[in-house]
């Protein structure tokens, strides 16, 4: 269920939700600001590649978000995201304050030391990837 509001709720609609398979991710650096969802997703989708199925924006070398989803590394036992992401969803809200994922400032070669990689939202929960690559 999809709700459209500002000050009071505009239009609710009904769809099917089909996640799409996530094997290659390509590093995007941009200045894209996004600290609340929006219906238009232009800015977000300008960002995509033909050659990958998604997108991890980068900012001055630090991880931030894709573009549908926050992102969580396996790095030395511990599962940590982005101090400062795009967006502050409601799943990473939920898992840091539970204490299932740490808060840190993630650069891009943090994720070479990653053992895992995972995605979070409210639709995918969060998603371990398995054999995701990467690229530049």
């Amino acid at each position: 269920m999809r709700v459209e509001y500002c000050e009071t709720i505009t239009h609710i609609d009904y769809r099917a939700y089909e996640p799409t398979p996530i094997q290659t991710i390509a590093l995007v650096e941009s200045p894209l600001a996004y600290d609340y969802k929006y219906c238009d997703r232009e800015a977000l989708n300008l960002l995509k590649r033909d050659d990958t199925d998604e997108v991890l924006i980068v900012r001055h070398g630090e991880l931030k978000d894709t573009t549908i989803a926050n992102i969580a590394l396996w790095i030395d036992g511990e599962w940590k995201t982005p101090l400062c992401p795009l967006l502050e969803g409601t799943t990473r809200a939920r898992l840091l304050a539970q204490g299932k994922i740490k808060a840190e400032s993630l650069s891009v070669g943090d994720i070479q030391k990653a053992r895992k990689f995972a995605i979070m939202n409210a639709l995918r929960g969060f998603e371990i990837l398995e054999n995701v690559c990467v690229k530049d």
